[in-house]
């Protein structure tokens, strides 16, 4: 674990030191992109493990933190169109009772917005995301883009 901090270490180093090469930044990334896989699996692993562990002796506890195995779950909507009708035919078209009914970010912006036109800046709003802890800026990241999932074949 030591050397894998350590060689992290001396690639930031070597591409903060501006003295990297392209090639030396992107031989960074990959090995960055490999470290994030191989703690990926690492993780995915150790949760099987512990998953069957505890199927074999029952809930663990450190005496705060209580893990236990449970069914992952999760409820969609089969019918967006069905269940507006069925909210308003509820509720005899209250549109207060719909808004109960959505949930965080019900709208695509980008699709959205292109729809509405003009009247997008009244409904949506772009802003950086904050730290929980300073209420600040989180600042800049590094973005990627990759033409496989954009369907642009170049980058822009």
């Amino acid at each position: 674990m030591k050397d894998l901090i350590t060689t992290c270490g001396e690639w930031c180093a070597e591409v903060q030191s501006g003295m990297a090469s392209a090639d030396d930044v992107l031989r960074a990334l990959d090995f960055l992109k490999q470290l994030k896989e191989a703690t990926a699996k690492a993780n995915a692993d150790m949760e099987a493990a512990v998953i069957g562990w505890i199927n074999a002796n029952g809930d663990l506890s450190d005496g705060q933190v209580r893990y236990y195995v449970g069914p992952n779950k999760t409820t969609k909507c089969l019918n967006v169109r069905t269940t507006l009708e069925a909210i308003f035919e509820a509720k005899d078209g209250d549109l207060d009772a719909l808004m109960d009914c959505l949930s965080s970010n019900p709208f695509k912006p980008a699709t959205t917005m292109k729809l509405i036109g003009p009247r997008a800046e009244e409904c949506f709003k772009t802003e950086e995301v904050m730290d929980l802890k300073t209420g600040k800026p989180k600042g800049d990241r590094l973005q990627k883009h990759d033409p496989q999932f954009s369907g642009k074949k170049e980058v822009e």
